[in-house]
């Protein structure tokens, strides 16, 4: 563990890290184009150069490894330094386009934030003899390239090379007329958007968000992706009740600082058509008809009641969801058990939802976040219910949020027997943000947020319970699922915890469940924590 100096604070750092790296993990920073954590060192933007004690000339950080004894100064410490940047940022302006105005990257753009904090200097080259290059190039249906703002920084060919696994970029021609190309065709990548994410300038824009949103109306949320149950770790950027974007947030344990495209673009179905706006009511087979929320809790637990009276507890039956939180699954779990006790509480078999092929990075075949709750909360089968309806013993039915008349290659009976099944019932309550056919065919319908309008908690496929919070409010009438849940369930008189939000929730979730023995929600932090190894409460 050898020990170096840097602007006079003695800090231990691992044998082979770079300079950079062990400034960067200590809180030092040392302005950079080239160098990102998660690939490999260049050294060609020169902007991380450091005064290194006996070395004859200024180092690039990002290449010069630490040794025993070691001084370094950095711009904070050294004028020689901040005059090489100074000179840097100048050589890099030489031939950029002044076009900030007008550029995507604007506000989020190195070479703006650098120029104010080492440069500040007027540019020596009129602005007609700037060298032009070509622009607005695609790279594939989602990036285009703008060669002019291009620093040849290379993060693009060496992320495609080093997380992407194939050499789709590449540099081409020499000196001023340099320039990144595609190698053949077009970007084929299933993580092509995380090169307009290292991009440190205007190069690389996705085209999906170009000229929608300027980065500084937005505001961000700390998330977890729900395209598919790894969990990735993201950013939700929106402004005012629209989500503009997905990015992906650091975490070393999950997804390192990437996702892929098919969880980048997810967003979209936030705003899709079909959402679920207001609550539903259909009676007598007549069309649902909008509602408010007090009608249609105090009709379902007319019926409730009834068939309750009528057929006993085990009568009314309901199903979780592997897309609502875990919090939404154990109140769900609460209320049932505690106003139906021994009516069966299931959830659909993990396998449901797995559609298409993972890989062995990111993507995994299930395409839902939160499959492993039914198991860790001693939710019962999925057939445990089909079951209980084709034998008339359940009579009503609560399903959070799934569409079950959808036929899935993971479980394909399982639409088979729901289309023969659910019209068997006297009483089917759909609590989902959209209208999908299983909606269409109940009698309630209570309309649920999604998880970018709600705060609570994933378990990944890793068994990694993460936290993710509230972007938005949901649209017009629509509730938080956990609010619906508490409402309805107040409403009953059933016995729920005494926990106001979704933070006193969890940890009231975790006293109770041995699965998630020892947890809180503050101890989860912002990179989550792997579960207890005892497993699933029984």
């Amino acid at each position: 563990m050898p020990k170096i100096t840097i602007d006079g604070k003695e800090i231990e750092a691992r044998e082979g890290q770079s300079v950079i790296e062990v400034a960067h993990q200590n809180g030092i920073s040392i302005g950079h184009y080239c160098w990102h954590p998660g690939l490999s060192p260049e050294g060609n933007c020169r902007m991380c150069l450091v005064e290194v004690e006996k070395a004859p000339k200024l180092m690039p950080s990002c290449m010069t490894q630490v040794a025993e004894g070691m001084v370094v100064r950095t711009e904070h410490a050294s004028q020689k330094v901040r005059d090489a940047q100074k000179d840097v940022m100048e050589f890099l302006l030489v031939d950029h386009p002044i076009d900030c105005p007008i550029c995507d990257q604007a506000g989020e753009c190195k070479l703006q934030d650098y120029y104010m904090k080492y440069d500040k200097q007027p540019s020596h080259v009129p602005l007609e003899t700037k060298i032009k290059k070509e622009k607005r190039v695609h790279f594939s249906d989602q990036v285009v390239y703008d060669t002019e703002r291009c620093i040849l920084c290379t993060r693009c060919v060496r992320f495609c090379r080093e997380v992407g696994g194939q050499e789709e970029l590449g540099m081409f021609n020499r000196g001023a007329i340099s320039f990144i190309g595609l190698q053949s065709g077009e970007l084929q990548s299933p993580y092509q958007g995380n090169i307009v994410d290292i991009c440190p300038v205007g190069a690389l824009t996705n085209s999906d968000f170009r000229f929608r949103k300027r980065v500084w109306f937005m505001s961000s949320s700390k998330s977890v992706c729900a395209g598919c149950s790894r969990g990735c770790n993201i950013l939700t950027d929106y402004d005012k009740e629209e989500v503009f974007r997905y990015r992906p947030r650091e975490n070393p344990d999950v997804n390192k600082w990437w996702m892929c495209d098919e969880g980048r673009m997810s967003y979209k179905h936030i705003h899709a058509e079909g959402r679920a706006l207001v609550p539903l009511l259909r009676q007598g087979g007549e069309a649902a008809e909008k509602t408010g929320w007090d009608k249609a809790f105090s009709r379902t637990m007319e019926i409730f009641q009834l068939l309750h009276k009528r057929h006993g507890a085990e009568a009314i039956a309901a199903v979780g969801s592997p897309f609502a939180s875990l919090e939404e699954n154990f109140l769900l779990k609460k209320l049932f058990n505690s106003y139906f006790p021994g009516s069966p509480v299931a959830f659909p078999p993990e396998k449901l939802y797995h559609q298409g092929q993972g890989d062995k990075f990111l993507i995994t075949a299930d395409k839902s976040p939160n499959a492993l709750a039914g198991s860790l909360l001693g939710l019962s089968a999925l057939d445990a219910v089909f079951d209980g309806i084709e034998s008339e013993k359940i009579k009503a039915l609560y399903v959070l949020g799934d569409d079950f008349l959808i036929d899935r290659p993971g479980a394909p009976k399982v639409a088979e027997r729901a289309e023969k099944l659910f019209p068997k019932l006297s009483w089917l309550v759909c609590q989902t943000p959209y209208l999908h056919k299983t909606a269409r065919i109940a009698h309630a319908v209570f309309a649920g947020a999604v998880h970018a309008e709600t705060t609570g908690t994933f378990v990944n496929v890793d068994r990694r319970a993460q936290r993710f919070f509230q972007a938005i409010r949901p649209p017009a009438q629509a509730r938080e699922g956990i609010k619906i849940l508490r409402d309805f369930g107040t409403l009953m008189g059933a016995e729920l915890p005494d926990a106001e939000n979704p933070a006193a929730l969890f940890d009231a979730m975790a006293a109770q469940e041995k699965s998630l023995s020892g947890l809180s929600w503050n101890a989860l932090g912002d990179r989550g924590m792997p579960l207890p190894s005892q497993g699933a409460q029984k």
